[in-house]
């Protein structure tokens, strides 16, 4: 939940996860069509990166992510997104005459959370607001008699292991910023390449209220509706849909 980046490291040049190779090499025709190099060695190599990134992405808030894979006495340079991944050349960072590998750390290690890949509406949450949301949840389940499994689930949202954020919502149309406490999420999105969708039980910190927070990268295309946009129309027809969600606020990021 505090990674920065990784770094994988496979001692045999057969373990690269793809297949563009680095300029002394020639490119094989088959190979030539795809990221890809689809050896055992390989595919393994790839899922475990794969899975690093997904693990980063589902435990934090990011735009993106970066990695370093050591392939013997090679390098790549990886950036990570919700769309795929970008994967540089091959290049061989023992060579003396180059230091691509120095470079990418020194310009990182000075670069800003946001290029890093931090999501700047989402900031780490003070024990004392973590601490809030914990007691919004336990006086809610005072005053109900839930069955023990939807207590349980309740409580779950407070899950210690998972990092607490405060989430700033600016609506998209009174223009008003609002802020959420969260935990862990209700459900989510296994998956790195998603729209990774997230529904979080929240604490509304200006109401002191506990309220439904969807977190979803959504489509961005013209024709297409937000799903605020959507529940808008939907409220026309309240009297025949009366299980609506009443939307406190809306935006994107």
């Amino acid at each position: 939940s505090y990674m920065d980046l990784f770094v994988e490291i496979k001692p045999h040049k057969c373990q690269d996860a793809f297949a563009f190779p680095v300029n002394d090499e020639p490119i094989v025709k088959e190979q030539s069509e795809s990221l890809l190099k689809m050896t055992q060695a390989s595919i393994e190599h790839l899922g475990r990166q794969t899975n690093y990134a997904g693990q980063l992405m589902a435990f934090q808030h990011r735009t993106h992510l970066f990695s370093i894979s050591i392939i013997g006495p090679f390098a790549r340079l990886i950036r990570w997104d919700r769309a795929g991944a970008i994967v540089s050349e091959r290049f061989n960072y023992q060579d003396g005459s180059s230091n691509w590998l120095g470079e990418f750390l020194f310009r990182y290690a000075n670069a800003t959370p946001e290029a890093r890949g931090f999501d700047s509406h989402a900031q780490r949450a003070t024990d004392d607001e973590r601490h809030e949301l914990a007691k919004a949840v336990e006086d809610h389940l005072a005053k109900f008699n839930y069955p023990l499994h939807h207590q349980r689930d309740l409580r779950n949202t407070c899950d210690p292991s998972y990092p607490a954020y405060k989430i700033n919502v600016k609506d998209q149309e009174s223009r008003k910023e609002s802020a959420y406490i969260i935990c862990r999420p209700f459900f989510e999105v296994p998956s790195l390449c998603s729209r990774a969708t997230r529904g979080y039980l929240a604490l509304a910190v200006e109401t002191e209220e506990l309220v439904f927070l969807k977190d979803t990268w959504r489509v961005d295309e013209p024709g297409i509706l937000s799903e605020a946009e959507v529940y808008r129309i939907l409220m026309q027809y309240k009297e025949i849909l009366p299980f609506l969600p009443i939307i406190l606020a809306s935006g994107d990021a």
